[in-house]
């Protein structure tokens, strides 16, 4: 199949006379290329009409530019921009996750690992994946973790991990909201890492993870610009959670309340005195569901800037099953569903307008 050399798009659907319109072209390839207005009065080549007829329109853009490629990065994902408190030596991560394609079926079409809330790249950081045999997985620099349990489909799991940097200590877990008779039990897997986390200066990324850095001008249409995110998650995430220490399996139950503002005097404290210490990062999907921001209750605000549009106002994991309006009851719609395929804006450079 030949790929398309010459696209594009503009930034409005119709003008009115004397209007402005923009238009974004990728020319992969020629280095020339010649833009002109035309009236399109039928596009249909069939023998049996009247054939291809076009008016040509005179405009100010007419003429001839130079070729320039222009790249689409699509698949939606949220990003926190790197701060000191990202890179902690031990920690422990969390959430709820609906996975829609854990495994696809290679003859079609195969992905490979999805990240989920990850501060990973290039083999160093620390994040939690879906690998490409559709189990949920740890990695911790070039080391990786995983339950070997499959992630059933259109389910909701509550994943964490955690790993104490004083006794090297990783414990992965992978518990079913759902356990059916015949349900494999999917005990908590316990290993030990040696060394320290080698951190990086990329984002913290939810539904995905960085790929590379493009600091050339194929970059200028990513975001955060430059920064390339692939391993695109499909599926809801709901009540992600980052804690600058290794907590036990108690403390992380107690951590699915998220951060609970006016417990003691520091701002936006965890369940308990001692948690509010440890809490990095407790984002609540079901803030400002109307928004492009996933909002974070936490101390230090992280906020996650949500790219390319992925659907909110999804029933999340504690959904009752009763109200079926958001704005009734958005705690129970705090899911996120991303896609490998969202896009909302390519964000390329202007070529004629």
């Amino acid at each position: 199949m030949c790929a398309m050399r010459l696209t594009g798009y503009a930034d409005k659907f119709s003008v009115h006379p004397g209007d402005t319109i923009k238009f974004y072209v990728n020319c992969d390839g020629p280095k020339k290329y010649s833009a002109s207005i035309v009236q399109m009065i039928n596009g249909d080549t069939n023998p049996r009409g009247p054939g291809f007829i076009e008016k040509a329109v005179k405009a100010d853009c007419e003429g001839v530019y130079d070729g320039i490629k222009q790249v689409v990065y699509g698949g939606s994902y949220g990003f926190v921009a790197d701060a000191p408190q990202l890179k902690p030596d031990s920690f422990t991560l969390q959430c709820w996750i609906w996975p829609t394609t854990p495994k696809t079926d290679k003859r079609y079409w195969k992905h490979g690992a999805q990240g989920l809330v990850t501060k990973w790249s290039g083999g160093k950081g620390y994040g939690l994946f879906i690998n490409t045999d559709g189990c949920v997985e740890l990695r911790i620099n070039g080391e990786t973790y995983t339950t070997g349990a499959p992630l059933r489909d259109h389910a909701w799991h509550f994943i964490a991990a955690s790993f104490d940097a004083k006794t090297g200590e990783v414990v992965l877990y992978h518990e079913p909201q759902v356990v059916y008779a015949l349900d494999p039990e999917i005990p908590p897997v316990k290993a030990a890492f040696k060394g320290k986390i080698e951190h990086t200066d990329q984002p913290l990324v939810i539904a995905g993870y960085v790929d590379h850095v493009e600091p050339g001008p194929l970059g200028l249409s990513s975001l955060p610009q430059g920064v390339i995110v692939g391993g695109h998650y499909n599926g809801k995430i709901d009540s992600p959670r980052l804690c600058s220490r290794a907590l036990s399996r108690f403390e992380i139950e107690m951590m699915k309340g998220g951060a609970q503002p006016g417990l003691t005097e520091r701002r936006n404290a965890g369940p308990t005195g001692v948690l509010s210490e440890a809490i990095v990062a407790a984002w609540d999907f079901s803030d400002g569901i109307d928004t492009l921001v996933a909002k974070d209750a936490g101390p230090y605000r992280f906020d996650a800037t949500l790219v390319n549009c992925p659907t909110r106002a999804l029933t999340g994991y504690n959904w009752a099953g009763q109200t079926f309006d958001w704005k009734v009851a958005p705690k129970e719609y705090g899911a996120i569903h991303f896609h490998d395929d969202d896009l909302d804006n390519a964000r390329w450079e202007v070529s004629l307008e």
